[in-house]
């Protein structure tokens, strides 16, 4: 009898060793799996973002006026397109410098075509420009007008805005519309007719709802074709990094999403705060959340700089990050983030860092602490503001 039961003592003994290890290599290798998959999903993020970001300007910032001008869009019945400028990049965020969403701009057509010049000025109810250069829009075969996909921008030499988005009475800001002609209007290599059609980019020919400053448009002002006008927003919602795009009828693209597990994601600009302002700004010394406000400041944004951070899916048992989550942002350039300026990272003081916003219940929350993150950065050269015409 004594012999059974401490058989079964050993066998119930080791019965309890062999679970213990079996589940503490399950919960390895979850954990593992878990950081695998932030790994790839932060990955995937970054190389989104910056593939888009290096081609955002594209068509656009062909005129050294362009950076910065406010500009008004709506196609047919759609709500006009707010918060836009003609910048390849756009950042939104709260008073505190966390990000809130992010708009990049560029042109979608299949070559880029220097601006045409206006050779006359252009009211705000006019139906044509006159131009000086030879016409950059495809025709059609029976010239009534341009090709239906193809959208163009007008931009004054200087704009102006004196409240930052609002259009006053006095304001010059960019308006993209749609070349199409009629009969009384016709398209010719010195002329650019841009009458009403429904639906399309034009503005009504109407004072009260006219998408035109004004004052219109002055002699020497210049018009870009785009092709198509591209828009893509990124934002964070339910941890996961959302996409959407203008579609070419004026309406917004349905919510993707392009990776998941993402909690955090901060943009900086990257900006030449030394330079003159009368020379080039060629070298970027600063890295910030502010957005410019006039076309001096807009020149000076050469790059923009990225953090990414990516959670494991997987909650662990106990506490796995015991502080807060850091970007090193190293000592080379100036770097602030809204009112705050980069500080001495936690483990490397001899270094400089930002503190990232996580997603939390509250401030006594712990329950972040339970998961893994990896922080991804990179910097992206804005080439199309770096190649833009002077």
């Amino acid at each position: 009898m004594i012999e059974l039961l401490v058989g079964m003592a050993l066998g119930l003994l080791t019965t309890v060793i062999i679970a213990q290890v079996i589940i503490n290599a399950d919960a390895n290798r979850q954990t593992t799996t878990s950081g695998s998959d932030a790994q790839v999903n932060g990955a995937l993020a970054m190389f989104s973002l910056t593939r888009d970001l290096q081609s955002a300007g594209f068509g656009m910032m062909s005129h050294d006026a362009a950076p910065g001008c406010p500009i008004r869009a709506k196609r047919g019945t759609n709500a006009e397109i707010s918060g836009l400028y003609l910048t390849p990049v756009y950042r939104t965020g709260d008073s505190s410098g966390n990000l809130t969403n992010l708009r990049l701009l560029s042109a979608g057509g299949s070559q880029v075509v220097p601006p045409m010049v206006l050779s006359a000025d252009h009211g705000q109810l006019g139906s044509s420009f006159g131009i000086k250069l030879a016409l950059a829009v495809p025709l059609d075969q029976n010239l009534t007008y341009a090709r239906k996909a193809d959208v163009l921008i007008a931009i004054p030499v200087t704009w102006t805005q004196a409240t930052p988005g609002t259009f006053g009475a006095t304001d010059q800001w960019c308006t993209v519309f749609e070349a199409a002609a009629d009969s009384a209007n016709p398209l010719s290599t010195t002329t650019l007719p841009h009458v009403t059609r429904s639906p399309g980019w034009n503005p009504t020919a109407d004072a009260t709802s006219t998408l035109m400053p004004k004052n219109g448009y002055a002699t020497g002002d210049y018009i870009v074709n785009l092709g198509r006008l591209v828009i893509r927003d990124y934002w964070l919602q339910n941890e996961n990094l959302m996409t959407h795009e203008l579609q070419d009828d004026g309406s917004w693209g349905e919510d993707q999403i392009v990776a998941s597990g993402i909690v955090a994601m901060q943009v900086l600009y990257g900006k030449d705060t030394l330079t003159s302002s009368a020379a080039t700004p060629s070298v970027v010394d600063t890295y910030d959340t502010t957005t410019p406000t006039t076309v001096t400041d807009w020149r000076r944004v050469l790059s923009v700089r990225i953090a990414l951070v990516a959670r494991s899916s997987n909650r662990e048992k106990d506490v796995v990050t015991s502080q807060d989550v850091y970007w090193d942002v190293g000592n080379a350039n100036t770097v602030t983030v809204g009112s705050t300026s980069a500080s001495a990272c936690p483990n490397a003081t001899a270094r400089s860092c930002i503190k990232l916003a996580l997603p939390r219940a509250s401030n006594t929350d712990t329950e972040w602490q339970h998961y893994r993150y990896k922080v991804f950065d990179t910097v992206v050269p804005l080439r199309n503001m770096l190649w833009r015409a002077s």
